[in-house]
């Protein structure tokens, strides 16, 4: 009786050991590095051109490396543009009851327009003192005191629109009430950020 429990434990202690070596000797590269695969390609083209006879020159090996490692990244870009909209070049604009000002985008076609992200941004306070950059649209509320010595609360919108078939950028000051107030026209400066 004894010897039939000897043998299978005796069997699964040696086997779980196995498994155990096994294990501590593994690593987590289960992933191949760029001069890994540089060296595999360089391999089998070699193999490959001893087998067919066509030879391919190292400079061109490399060039075909460098073509599959580049079709295979993406690669993002970006644009950043800033604009000054001084406190005279704003106008009122009757039919949407705003202020706006219009500027030429410098960097801006249909594939930005449609598969990238168009941000802008407003920069607020005074620079290099307590300046801080702020994300577009920009809602500021007031609460000021009427003739009647009555409160009146409103908010101006600052935002902006942009076009890639006119490559301009419209920002624009649109206070809540639709009244034009002619002290909202402040200079202002934006910025425009492309990614695509």
């Amino acid at each position: 009786m004894k010897r039939r429990i000897i043998k299978p434990l005796f069997a699964s202690l040696i086997f779980t050991a196995l498994l155990i070596g096994a294990f501590a000797c593994s690593t987590n590269d289960d992933y191949l590095d760029e001069s890994e695969v540089r060296r595999m390609i360089e391999e089998a083209l070699r193999d490959n051109n001893q087998q067919t006879g066509d030879y391919l020159n190292e400079m061109e090996v490399k060039r075909l490396i460098e073509e599959a490692v580049a079709n295979n990244m993406i690669i993002t870009e970006w644009n950043i543009e800033n604009f000054t909209v001084n406190s005279t070049e704003w106008e009122w604009n009757p039919d949407f009851r705003r202020w706006e000002a219009e500027k030429q985008l410098e960097f801006i076609d249909e594939f930005i327009y449609e598969e990238g992200a168009v941000i802008g941004y407003v920069f607020l306070g005074e620079q290099n003192v307590n300046e801080v950059q702020v994300q577009l649209p920009y809602l500021k509320s007031y609460l000021i005191t009427d003739d009647d010595d009555g409160e009146i609360m409103f908010t101006e919108t600052t935002g902006y629109e942009y076009s890639f078939l006119t490559n301009k950028v419209t920002f624009f000051i649109e206070p809540s009430d639709g009244f034009e107030d002619p002290e909202a026209k402040v200079t202002r400066n934006f910025r425009i950020v492309m990614i695509w």
